[in-house]
């Protein structure tokens, strides 16, 4: 999912427009190339039926650039996969997350009713792709600030811009709201829709060094 966020200039308008804390930056629903993802996922999917060879561009993000508050990267430097393919693995932090109506969402925090807003696309346009789903659950979202600061500590020793330790607790804040209004649902009930219509759903438990929990 990352690899499809808006291109800086479009994140920074959206910003802009709407003046949301939570849509300040990448991350949250709202901030994504929904058109461009479903587009990509149905052409990895079909590869299979074209012909031998058949080839599919898939976009790549820099989170290195604007200083580490990214953008997506010239097409030149996307990757090209090529078919056959036997599976396709598609990660997102968010995906599968249900929305709750304006007054949960703004019970949790009022910014969040425009991101809940934002996530019916999601389901309809690139998770009703999936054949089968893969849930990562953790012991607490609180871990996610440890993640990223990592994550930004190995990106700075490489010697690639990288946001510092007080960007990354005012980054990884606006994901938490997130996780307070749709994680509970996930973890009950696993993606809306996915068990009805009769799709796996394996569902897995990570500690907080990334080890699963046994």
């Amino acid at each position: 999912l990352d690899d499809f966020y808006l291109p800086y200039a479009e994140q920074s308008a959206v910003a802009e427009e709407t003046g949301n804390p939570l849509l300040e930056f990448r991350g949250n629903a709202g901030s994504h190339d929904v058109a461009l993802a479903s587009e990509t996922l149905r052409r990895l999917k079909g590869i299979n039926k074209d012909d031998a060879g058949a080839e599919v561009l898939v976009p790549r993000y820099d989170k290195t650039a604007n200083s580490g508050f990214g953008d997506r990267a010239p097409q030149e430097s996307w990757t090209t996969v090529e078919g056959p393919l036997n599976v396709v693995l598609y990660e997102g932090w968010m995906l599968g997350f249900e929305p709750v109506g304006a007054e949960a969402a703004a019970a949790v925090n009022p910014a969040l009713v425009a991101v809940d807003d934002k996530l019916e696309p999601y389901e309809e346009r690139i998770e009703s792709l999936a054949d089968a789903w893969l849930v990562i659950q953790i012991g607490d979202p609180e871990w996610v600030f440890d993640w990223r600061s990592q994550a930004e500590d190995a990106t700075r020793k490489a010697g690639k811009p990288a946001l510092t330790p007080e960007q990354v607790r005012a980054f990884v804040s606006r994901f938490q709201p997130a996780y307070e209004a749709y994680l509970p649902a996930l973890y009950r009930d696993g993606p809306r829709g996915a068990k009805a219509a009769g799709k796996a759903v394996l569902a897995i438990e990570v500690e907080r060094d990334r080890s699963v929990k046994e």
